[in-house]
């Protein structure tokens, strides 16, 4: 059953690790009313819980794998639950044409998906400060490497089945500073001011 009969009010966020998806969801909760589920987030909490659950995802985290899209749609499908009426940020997802698929039968078709454009070499050198910074463990150059290839492996045919969807996709090259970003998305203010008015 559908969450909800009408489409999904969800804006995806999809880029590479180390794209900068997590700081743009930021700005655009700060600036547009918006709210923020990033499904990075949403894995690592399991894990942290130490729940059945958490410690099967730990293992496939720490191996670069993707969660499985029946898992990760049921986990965004309670948070999503959280929001009643608000228009969301999935922050990285989908991240398999699995998802798409999955995420459209429960959930609905969603309004936009922001496609952040980044190089590997700029993806992995801030992956790698961060996880200095953040002392996260899944932030090492071995797992960066593995969470590229899965992610190039699979963004293409994810990407083009949503646009086959009807889904209206926005590249943004995110190789430079945050505020280079963020004057791109002004520069489609007429497509964002229809996508993020609550």
């Amino acid at each position: 059953m559908l969450l909800a009969e009408n489409p999904a009010r969800c804006i995806l966020i999809v880029g590479g690790p180390g794209s900068g998806k997590g700081r743009l969801c930021e700005r655009l909760v700060a600036h547009c009313g918006v709210s923020h589920v990033s499904c990075g987030d949403m894995l690592r909490q399991e894990v942290q819980a130490d729940t059945p659950l958490g410690r099967e995802v730990s293992g496939i985290m720490q191996r670069g794998e993707l969660v499985s899209s029946d898992l990760i749609v049921t986990l965004l499908r309670r948070r999503m639950r959280a929001f009643p009426g608000k228009r969301l940020l999935l922050d990285g997802f989908p991240r398999s044409e699995q998802n798409a698929k999955d995420f459209e039968s429960q959930c609905g078709v969603p309004e936009l998906a922001l496609h952040l454009k980044c190089t590997d070499e700029k993806m992995v050198e801030r992956i790698l400060r961060r996880g200095q910074l953040e002392n996260r463990a899944d932030d090492n150059p071995e797992t960066a490497a593995r969470r590229l290839r899965v992610y190039h492996d699979s963004s293409a045919p994810t990407l083009a089945w949503l646009e086959a969807r009807g889904v209206p996709i926005v590249e943004l090259d995110c190789n430079g500073t945050q505020e280079n970003v963020w004057s791109q998305l002004l520069a489609i203010g007429r497509l964002m001011r229809g996508a993020v008015a609550v």
